[in-house]
């Protein structure tokens, strides 16, 4: 920062001081809230909050850098957040909840980062903000009370707008620019970091990246620039082009597609079963019999979100299996590219407030299990990693996602993406900023995290900061429109 800035910083900040506060607790939980803002909106977060009427439940003050917020009548901290400040913006360097019971009994990490985001929105930024819900939380008139209870004043008037009963449902056409958009947003994320270890990611970059960025020398897409995609939205894109040529999937329609992307030589860090396949094709081998004996990575998996804009049930897996196997023809992939479409397509289907997480989970097990026995994968691979959830789920991210991988063998793609929006089902940018500083298959792994969390919540919940510099994001939002409007009923 400029001297100015740092002598305007210091006559703004509030001390501990300005309120009576208990001792930062020691039992605390790592909180994993990943943030960065520009410095506009930090002078207004270094305010911070000092009560002022009884309503008024939380006292918030900035001891550089550590951000602490005190409930109000306690005096007791629940979260700290350490910020390292740029001449651009402040990030989120660490962060930390209190699990002192005495003062806060809740042990969900996934909700203390919605309430902590949900509090810097409302109280510090005075931006429209969704109160953190969680299955079984109270609706009507007791989630008000709740609210209240929580947070006090309503400060912006619309604060709690989406939360009650009467909130309209999304658009489904804005759930199916959340897909395509959001496909794109994690695969750009994803891009500079692939082929990368998660130490390898902190050593070059100092820590987790949380914007787009420009892959460093020598990398397979150091010709790209910050928020342009690679091979997954160019195929994805293929496939839809395909299907609108048609008004519906036709595998000749995409073979035409991929020869065309195939010969246009602007190829992005494919796969060599994707490219090996689409150069047979362009020989005259027919799609029957083009795609790669024994290829069990992501290719097929990540590309195929389009066709669950248009088709769900049957036809969704009939036509995702055989656009599969043109280019991977083994079962694991064809699994893995099924299973992905239909996880796209439940979500569009499911209300965002009333989406149950563990009811979700054992819905596409049971779905997983009956298409393994059906492709006839003897082994199992995506229902036995799918039954880790639930001990997994109820620990940190980082701890967890070793434990599933975030490899481009297609079951650690589908599944560890799949992994990644679980544990933060309603909170877009966490999810692809997990996902994706996991490294490995980082922009495949955050291209499908990226569709399933735009299925449930919509294009309105990828940040502005990733929409705005995506590389052909009103194409992309075109060409959504355009296949929703052919979904079967």
């Amino acid at each position: 920062m400029t001297s100015d800035q740092q002598k305007k910083f210091r006559a703004m900040t509030l001390t501990g001081s300005g309120w009576p506060v208990l001792p930062l607790p020691v039992l605390r939980a790592d909180l994993g809230f990943v943030a960065s803002y520009p410095l506009d909106e930090f002078e207004r977060i270094w305010r911070g909050v000092t009560p002022e009427e009884m309503e008024d439940k939380w006292f918030i003050y900035y001891e550089p850098p550590w951000l602490y917020f005190h409930r109000s009548w306690t005096g007791a901290c629940l979260f700290g957040l350490k910020f390292e400040i740029s001449d651009t913006e402040a990030t989120l360097v660490d962060s930390w909840v209190s699990r002192d019971t005495n003062y806060y009994k809740q042990t969900d990490l996934d909700y203390d980062r919605q309430y902590v985001r949900f509090l810097i929105d409302a109280l510090l930024l005075d931006k429209p903000a969704t109160f953190p819900v969680r299955a079984g939380d109270p609706t009507g008139i007791d989630r008000l009370a709740q609210q209240h209870s929580m947070v006090g004043r309503v400060y912006p008037g619309q604060l709690f707008a989406t939360t009650t009963p009467s909130a309209a449902p999304l658009d489904p056409r804005d759930r199916a620019c959340g897909v395509m958009v959001g496909l794109a947003v994690g695969d750009a994320m994803g891009m500079p970091l692939e082929f990368l270890s998660k130490q390898e990611i902190t050593v070059r970059y100092g820590g987790k990246v949380t914007a787009y960025i420009k892959a460093t020398t020598g990398h397979p897409c150091e010709r790209l620039s910050p928020g342009q995609y690679t091979d997954d939205t160019q195929m994805a894109l293929a496939l839809a082009y395909a299907i609108l040529d048609k008004g519906e999937f036709s595998p000749h329609a995409f073979k035409r597609r991929l020869i065309e992307w195939y010969e246009c030589k602007d190829h992005r860090a494919p796969g060599n079963a994707c490219i090996e396949s689409v150069r047979r094709l362009d020989e005259g081998v027919s799609y029957k019999e083009s795609g790669q004996e024994g290829a069990a990575g992501c290719g097929s998996a990540m590309r195929v979100p389009p066709l669950a804009l248009v088709y769900h049930g049957k036809d969704l897996v009939r036509h995702s299996h055989l656009q599969s196997m043109m280019t991977h023809r083994d079962p694991r992939a064809s699994i893995g590219t099924v299973l992905t479409a239909q996880i796209v397509s439940r979500l569009m289907e499911t209300e965002t407030d009333s989406f149950d997480r563990d009811a979700f989970l054992n819905e596409i097990t049971r779905f997983a299990v009956a298409l393994e026995t059906k492709l006839g994968h003897r082994k199992q691979e995506f229902s036995e990693k799918l039954a880790m959830f639930p001990d997994l789920l109820a620990m940190p991210f980082e701890e967890s996602i070793v434990k599933i991988g975030t490899g481009g063998y297609v079951v650690e793609t589908v599944i560890g993406a799949f992994f990644g929006f679980l544990h933060t089902p309603h909170d877009f940018e966490q999810t692809i900023i997990n996902v994706v500083n996991e490294g490995d298959d980082a922009d495949s792994v955050g291209a499908i995290a990226g569709a399933f969390s735009g299925a449930l919540n919509g294009m309105a919940a990828i940040p502005e900061r990733w929409r705005s510099p995506l590389e052909d994001l009103e194409k992309i939002i075109g060409i959504a429109n355009r296949l929703f409007q052919l979904r079967t009923p």
